[in-house]
């Protein structure tokens, strides 16, 4: 009983580490890109001691290992809420476990091929998984 649990999140904790060391070599075999394509991005939370490959869409064969951009929301940089789903528990890759620490005005990276941007906290609410109006472009 402990040691399958164990094992998944080894597991999903080595796929993360391969996906994040794959686009840190990407950036710096690449010159800038003047096109951005979704699931190249890296997102560190500094102050919750975060660093996560975001990859596209929210299929559950994605949460288990990464955090998720949700689809049809706004990309890194653009106008509109860039939203981002991952699991916070003790099964698979617990992304967002440390999340809950975050403080407003704490620093959100989010790296990408065309750059670094930074987003600063500034509200922290609890939802729930059904409330999709957090999703809105507005």
């Amino acid at each position: 009983m402990i040691i399958i649990p164990q094992g998944l999140r080894y597991y999903s904790k080595y796929v993360e580490n391969n996906s994040i060391d794959k686009f840190k070599q990407e950036i710096k075999q690449a010159e800038v890109k003047q096109t951005y394509e979704p699931g190249e991005e890296i997102m560190r939370v500094n102050s919750v001691g975060l660093e996560t490959v975001i990859v596209e869409g929210t299929d559950n064969k994605y949460l288990k290992y990464y955090a998720c951009h949700f689809e049809g929301t706004a990309m890194p940089g653009e106008e509109g809420n860039f939203s981002v789903a991952g699991h916070s528990s003790y099964l698979y890759n617990q992304v967002f476990n440390e999340l809950h620490k975050v403080k407003i005005n704490d620093e959100i990276e989010i790296e990408t091929t065309k750059g670094i941007f930074k987003y600063k906290i500034t509200e922290k609410f609890d939802t729930e998984a059904e409330n999709t109006s957090v999703l809105t472009q507005d």
